[in-house]
């Protein structure tokens, strides 16, 4: 008798879980998957950064290559020691496209390229006085609205100036500090107030350009207004004018 009613019960709780399942299935929205992997073209099925250019096309970063898509087709470029117009490595990890239409790629082993769209071929970041192009992994890029461009290594953060082919080091240093923390710089985002945000392995800082400096933010067990963690890997802006903070350690605003 007790088997059947521990039979019957357990019946019972499978046809809820059933029922809750197909009740939660039924309200999500229908949505038709469309798949492009390397059997379709794409150099590798490892897709890194995505980004869409001002003339709708799909640039697909991989660790094998870069990849251009027009909706039908991929054309993929890759390094090539015959060719010094080619990538200069294979590993893509940040792309950008700046406000001139530029298409800025960082690469982890090749430093920093820009893509010439009239020859098809790629430049390579060298000719700015003071960028350091020997630190080869370029982790984030980000260009603000006079034009520079922002580009993080693991040497620091320099800002490119392509009308002058100048560069600038600032130096990431909190308030009080007596030397610079030199954290790695992992995200830059430019918002909608033209606010620079450098995401750091240690704290956000935010760029004051009337003063040339910037104020520093990081978390602080005791606060709880305080970043919910330091080492900063993703900034964005929302349609309200939020910014979001991803951190390792889960999301700020």
């Amino acid at each position: 008798m007790l088997n059947k009613f521990v039979y019957n019960f357990f019946s019972c709780v499978c046809l809820c879980i059933i029922l809750v399942l197909n009740c939660v299935y039924a309200q999500s929205p229908k949505i038709n998957f469309t798949s492009l992997t390397s059997k379709d073209g794409l150099s590798s099925n490892i897709v890194t950064v995505i980004l869409k250019d001002r003339y709708g096309l799909m640039w697909f970063a991989t660790e094998d290559g870069l990849n251009k898509y027009d909706g039908t087709s991929f054309t993929v470029y890759r390094h090539s020691d015959t060719d010094t117009n080619s990538l200069p490595a294979n590993d893509v990890i940040s792309l950008h496209e700046d406000r001139a239409g530029n298409l800025w790629i960082g690469t982890n082993g090749g430093s920093l390229i820009v893509y010439d769209r009239k020859k098809d071929h790629f430049k390579r970041a060298n000719s700015f006085a003071g960028f350091d192009a020997q630190n080869n992994v370029v982790r984030a890029i980000c260009s603000d609205y006079l034009g520079r461009v922002w580009v993080s290594n693991y040497v620091g953060l320099s800002v490119l100036d392509p009308k002058t082919n100048r560069v600038w080091r600032p130096v990431l240093q909190p308030a009080g500090a007596s030397e610079s923390s030199d954290p790695v710089v992992q995200s830059i985002y430019e918002d909608s107030k033209r606010r620079m945000w450098i995401g750091t392995s240690d704290g956000l800082y935010l760029y004051n350009r009337e003063e040339n400096s910037f104020s520093y933010y990081r978390h602080y067990p005791a606060v709880a207004s305080s970043l919910v963690g330091n080492a900063v890997r993703s900034i964005t802006e929302d349609a309200t004018g939020t910014i979001w903070i991803g951190t390792e350690q889960g999301l700020s605003m």
